[in-house]
C-alpha cells in the first residue's frame, strides 16, 4: 500500500466491538475493549484509544493522524499505521477482516484463557452460561433497579440490620441453638446457598440491566471459601461509575432483600421453635457475608466497588507497585496526584490489614498448636504457616503478571517518537466472591 492510499483510506473498527472509559492503572491510562463474537477483552492505552476510537469509516488516516499530533504533539509515520492496522487485521478487530474461519479459534483461545490460573488456592469451575437466562428475566425484573423499589428495600434493609445489632443476644443465642440441630442446620445450609446463588445472579442481572452481558457461573474454590461466582466481566466496558459501582454491589443488595422475610419470620415465629433459630442462622449469616463482601482489602465486592467509584484498575496491584517504588526509592514521579494519594492509603491500608489479620489468626492457632505440639512446636509451625501464606501470594502475583504478559495485545507498541506505546492484554474485571 503506498502512503497516499494509505492515508486516504477509511478503516472501520467492526460495528460490534464495544470500547470502555478511562481507567488510571499506575501511570497510565487505560480503556478495555471486548470483542463480542470471540470473547477477547483488550486493554490498550489512551493513545492507541485515541486512534482506534476514530476508525468509524469516515475518518481518513491522514485525518486522524492530525489530530493525533493536535492531540499529543507527535506524528505518526507509515510504519506505524502499518504497524498498528496490520494487528487490528491480525485480531479481526477490523471490517472486513471478520473471517468467520479464524474466528472460532480466536474464540476458543480466549475461553482457554479465561480458564488459566487454577491453582489449589484458587480453582473455578463453570457450570451454565447465563446470558441467555438473564436476558429473559431482566424486563420481567427492571422494577428492581426501579427508586420505587431501592429505596424501601434499602429502609427495610437498615431496619433490619439496626435490629439485628439491637437485639444481637437474642438472635445469637438462636443461631447457636441451630448448630446442634441436624434438621434445622441443613435447612440453614440449603437456604444460605441458594442466597449465595442469588447473590451472583444479581450481579449477572445488573451487568445485563446496564448493557453487558454475563456468560459464566459455577462454583469457585478460593482458600478457605467454596461459593458460587458469576462474572460478569461486561462491568468494565460501562461509561458511568454508577452502573459499575451499582453491578458490584448488586450482590449484596439482593443478599439483604433475601434475608428480609426471615427476620420477618424470626420476629413471628415463637421463641424456641425451629422456624426461629432457622431465621436466625440466615440473618447472621447474611448480615456477616454483606459486611465480609464490603471489606475493600479482599478482592470482593467491595474491593470492586472502590475501584469502580474511583475509576482505577487493579487498586491492589497496583498500590503495592507503587509502595515499591518507594521503597526503592525510585520516586513517584509520572503519578497522578490524585492516584498517588489513593495508593498510598490503599497499600498502607491493605498491609496493615493483612498483619492484623495474621496475627489475629496466629493468637487463635497457638493455643491448639501448643496442647498438641508444645510451645516450641507451635513457635515453629506458626512461623511457617506465615510464611507458607506469604509465598503463596508472591506466586499469585507472579502468576497474574505473567498472565497478563502471555495474552493478546490489541495494538503493537511502536517507536518512542510516534507515541504508541504499551502492550496490554485481556482482563478479569469481573465481579466475583
Amino acid at each position: 500500500m503506498t502512503a497516499s492510499t494509505l492515508l486516504s483510506a477509511r478503516p472501520r473498527l467492526r460495528p460490534e466491538i464495544r470500547l470502555g472509559p478511562p481507567l488510571a492503572a499506575g501511570k497510565t491510562v487505560v480503556h478495555h475493549l471486548k470483542d463480542p463474537q470471540t470473547g477477547w477483552y483488550f486493554r490498550v492505552g489512551a493513545r492507541e484509544y485515541f486512534v482506534i476510537s476514530r476508525l468509524d469509516g469516515e475518518h481518513t488516516v491522514a485525518d486522524i493522524g492530525a489530530e493525533y499530533v493536535r492531540e499529543f504533539g507527535r506524528r505518526l509515520g507509515e510504519e506505524h499505521w502499518q504497524q498498528i492496522f496490520g494487528l487490528l487485521a491480525g485480531r479481526r478487530l477490523l471490517v472486513g477482516t471478520d473471517d468467520p474461519q479464524v474466528l472460532p479459534a480466536l474464540a476458543e483461545s480466549a475461553r482457554r484463557a479465561g480458564r488459566g490460573g487454577q491453582s489449589i488456592l484458587l480453582y473455578r469451575r463453570p457450570l451454565v452460561n447465563p446470558d441467555r437466562l438473564l436476558g429473559w428475566l431482566e424486563p420481567r425484573l427492571r422494577f428492581a433497579f426501579s427508586p420505587w423499589f431501592v429505596i424501601p428495600a434499602a429502609a427495610a434493609i437498615i431496619t433490619m440490620l439496626t435490629g439485628l445489632a439491637i437485639r444481637w443476644a437474642a438472635v445469637y443465642s438462636d443461631v447457636r441453638h441451630d448448630w446442634r440441630n441436624g434438621w434445622i442446620l441443613a435447612a440453614s445450609i440449603t437456604i444460605i446457598w441458594l442466597s449465595l446463588a442469588v447473590h451472583e445472579t444479581a450481579h449477572g442481572l445488573a451487568c445485563k440491566h446496564f448493557g453487558g452481558s454475563a456468560n459464566e457461573i459455577g462454583i469457585i474454590w478460593r482458600f478457605p471459601i467454596l461459593a458460587p461466582y458469576c462474572r460478569a466481566d461486561d462491568v468494565v466496558l460501562f461509561w458511568p461509575r454508577r452502573h459499575r459501582v451499582y453491578t458490584a454491589f448488586a450482590g449484596i443488595f439482593a443478599g439483604l432483600v433475601v434475608a428480609l422475610p426471615f427476620a420477618a419470620l424470626w420476629l413471628a415465629a415463637p421463641p424456641g421453635s425451629p422456624l426461629r433459630f432457622l431465621s436466625a442462622a440466615v440473618i447472621v449469616f447474611s448480615a456477616a457475608a454483606a459486611l465480609f463482601n464490603l471489606l475493600p482489602f479482599l478482592q470482593l465486592d467491595g474491593y470492586f466497588m472502590l475501584n469502580h467509584a474511583l475509576g482505577l484498575s487493579n487498586l491492589r496491584l497496583e498500590s503495592y507497585r507503587f509502595i515499591g517504588t518507594l521503597l526503592r526509592r525510585r520516586g513517584s514521579e509520572g503519578y497522578q496526584q490524585r492516584v498517588r494519594v489513593t495508593y498510598l492509603l490503599y497499600g498502607t491500608g491493605s498491609l496493615l490489614y493483612g498483619a492484623l489479620l495474621a496475627t489475629r489468626m496466629a493468637v487463635a492457632w497457638y493455643r491448639p498448636l501448643s496442647h498438641a505440639f508444645g510451645t516450641a512446636g507451635a513457635a515453629l509451625i506458626i512461623p511457617a504457616l506465615a510464611a507458607l501464606g506469604a509465598g503463596a501470594a508472591a506466586m499469585s502475583v507472579r502468576r497474574a503478571r505473567r498472565k497478563q504478559a502471555a495474552l493478546p495485545t490489541a495494538v503493537a507498541a511502536a517507536a518512542p517518537p510516534a507515541g504508541i506505546g504499551s502492550t496490554q492484554s485481556r482482563t478479569d474485571g469481573g465481579t466475583r466472591p
